[in-house]
């Protein structure tokens, strides 16, 4: 299997169009589709984005080996719903789009930080 059909099982998986995987790994919509149809290899900078964005384990992506996602999780498992997130998505949908436009943005920005600030820990704890 080659990497592009790997990416397109990935973003099948969760749940996004291409469309949507192209905004939330700010990979151009066009390069994105080149990947997909294995006329073109991600560059470093794009496999690192998808890898810290989606959580994807870059050994997967690359050989095909090792769980597709970096912390074992399955994808397509639906668990129930808490009290809290069901609260919480009830103030989301009650939000104007600009809202939730906002809050989503700012929250894809904390978890690249958060995703940032592991990989940079990992890689310190093998350096020294």
């Amino acid at each position: 299997m080659t990497i592009g059909k790997r990416l397109r099982l990935a973003i099948e998986s969760s749940g996004m169009s291409v469309t949507e995987f192209s905004k939330y790994t700010d990979i151009p919509y066009p390069t994105l589709q080149q990947y997909l149809s294995d006329k073109r290899s991600p560059a470093t900078e794009a496999l690192t984005k998808i890898c810290i964005q989606t959580n994807i384990n870059l050994h997967w992506l690359l050989v095909g080996q090792d769980p597709m996602l970096r912390d074992g999780q399955a994808t397509n498992q639906e668990e129930p719903l808490t009290k809290r997130h069901e609260a919480l998505l009830s103030m989301f949908d009650s939000l104007n789009e600009d809202q939730k436009r906002e809050i989503l943005s700012s929250a894809q920005e904390k978890e690249r930080m958060n995703r940032m600030e592991e990989l940079l820990g990992e890689v310190l704890k093998k350096v020294g």
